[in-house]
This record gives structure tokens, C-alpha cells and sequence, in this order.
């Protein structure tokens, strides 16, 4: 939705003055948002000092990844050393199912489909 000329076209697919109504108070609340948002972004990015321009920049290559959900990843990592290892750190993610473990004893783990 953020194509302008795509929005535009969306109040065009209702004939009822009730719900075209509705979709164009939807489209104006989100422009609204919209707005504020793309603000707050350039604000968040002028004022940001990244500690770790390296991790910051491999982290945001991935393809989906913008600035901001990059220095999201990053801020929660905070330092990668803090984890002895690779498991350690996936399991912090919650990328591998957590075993289940009562006084040294394994419970068997069920599936999910």
C-alpha cells in the first residue's frame, strides 16, 4: 500500500457511499500513520550512532531487512561474544526447540505436526 497510484485505485472497487466512506477514512488514517512513521525514520536514522558499522552493515544486506529492523537485530544482539558459541546464540534467537530438562532427566519432545 505504499504505491500512491495503488491506493488511489482502492476507494474505485466500492459503489456503496457507507463502506466508501469507511475505505476512504481507512486510507486517510493510513496516510496519517504513514506520515508519522516515515519521520520518525529519518529522525531515528539522523540521530543514530552505530557503535558497529561492520555488523551493522552485513546484518543490514539481507534482503528484507531495512535500516530499522537492522538496528533492531543489532541493539538485541548487543555483544556477540557474550555467547560461547553458535547453538547458544540460535537458541537465544529461538530458532532450535528447547529441550526439556527436570532434575537431569530428558522429557521426550512431541512433534508439532
Amino acid at each position: 500500500m505504499r504505491s500512491e497510484v495503488y491506493r488511489n485505485t482502492i476507494p474505485q472497487k466500492f459503489t456503496d457511499p457507507a463502506t466508501l466512506k469507511m475505505v476512504n477514512a481507512d486510507l486517510a488514517m493510513f496516510q496519517a500513520y504513514n506520515d508519522i512513521i516515515t519521520k520518525l525514520e529519518f529522525q531515528i536514522e539522523d540521530s543514530m550512532e552505530v557503535q558497529d558499522p561492520v555488523s551493522y552493515s552485513i546484518i543490514n544486506s539481507v534482503p528484507g531487512l531495512g535500516f530499522i529492523l537492522s538496528l533492531t537485530i543489532l541493539y538485541e544482539i548487543d555483544d556477540i561474544h557474550r555467547f560461547s558459541d553458535v547453538g547458544k546464540f540460535i537458541s537465544y534467537c529461538r530458532l532450535v526447540k528447547c529441550s526439556h530438562e527436570s532434575a537431569g532427566k530428558k522429557k521426550k519432545v512431541e512433534s508439532d505436526g
